[in-house]
């Protein structure tokens, strides 16, 4: 993981994501491959210093980012996925890589969510953006207070663009339903590097998506009663079956 204020100041990029993805060269480096997949500013960035800023942006998130994760973005991109299932699948990717975002989606905001919080404000999260800080840099790195309420607004404005908070002024937990394609691909992804079922349920990557371990297996059993998978469960013990060996093989898949 890596701690840059870019990575949130800059905004989740989505479908400048895509784009680049779309265009994938296998074998060039990150650098490379955004370099070129926006040289003509496809997505019609609003100035030639925009787009520099996305191309860094998009270069500092991507080059965090391992290989099997970058060949499973591609062939998503390339696939007939819809938006919002790009938009819940890039979640998960671009969240692992920034160290900010992942422990206030996976313990702050979901603390709050479950607690029942109906609206939060940058100053709610503050505090929080406070001591993370200092647990990664050092108390002699500290934000200045402008410096934690503008990071405080950009973690809940990322999570307002990936559709888990609302868009009002005073943020509050909008309904969310994590689409089954997304939630396939997911499970192969997790399962490239957590072959062991139960502690892939158990993951807090599930919280991204304000999901608990309970809610992850009903949703597996629904799958399994539909033959989208196979899975069973006795006790502590688990046992999944996908269709793919991976998650670029579902991707490549997808209709």
């Amino acid at each position: 993981m890596k701690f840059s204020s870019r990575l949130l100041r800059k905004g989740t990029l989505i479908p400048e994501t895509r784009l680049v993805f779309q265009r994938w060269q296998e074998g060039a480096s990150v650098s490379v491959n955004v370099q070129t997949a926006l040289a003509d500013n496809p997505t019609g960035a609003r100035s030639a210093n925009w787009l520099h800023e996305v191309v860094a942006t998009l270069r500092t998130r991507l080059g965090e980012m391992p290989d099997a994760e970058l060949r499973s973005l591609a062939a998503l991109a390339r696939s007939g996925a819809s938006n919002p299932v790009w938009q819940a699948c890039l979640h998960w990717h671009a969240a692992r890589v920034d160290a900010l975002y992942y422990p206030f989606m996976t313990e702050w905001l979901f603390t709050e969510y479950q607690r029942g919080t109906d609206r939060l404000a940058a100053e709610d999260v503050a505090p929080w953006v406070r001591q993370q800080v200092a647990a990664i840099k050092g108390a002699d790195a500290a934000l200045s207070e402008y410096g934690v309420i503008r990071a405080a607004r950009d973690l809940l404005r990322t999570a307002v663009d990936y559709g888990v908070l609302s868009q009002t002024v005073r943020k509050t937990f909008c309904p969310y339903h994590l689409p089954d394609a997304a939630l396939l691909y997911l499970l192969h992804a997790l399962a490239e590097t957590m072959p062991n079922a139960r502690r892939l349920l158990e993951s807090p990557d599930w919280r991204l998506y304000r999901l608990e371990a309970n809610e992850v297996e009903r949703e597996l059993l629904r799958l399994h009663q539909h033959r989208q998978l196979h899975y069973d469960a006795a006790g502590s013990l688990a046992q999944l079956t996908l269709p793919y060996a991976s998650a670029a093989d579902y991707a490549r898949n997808l209709l």
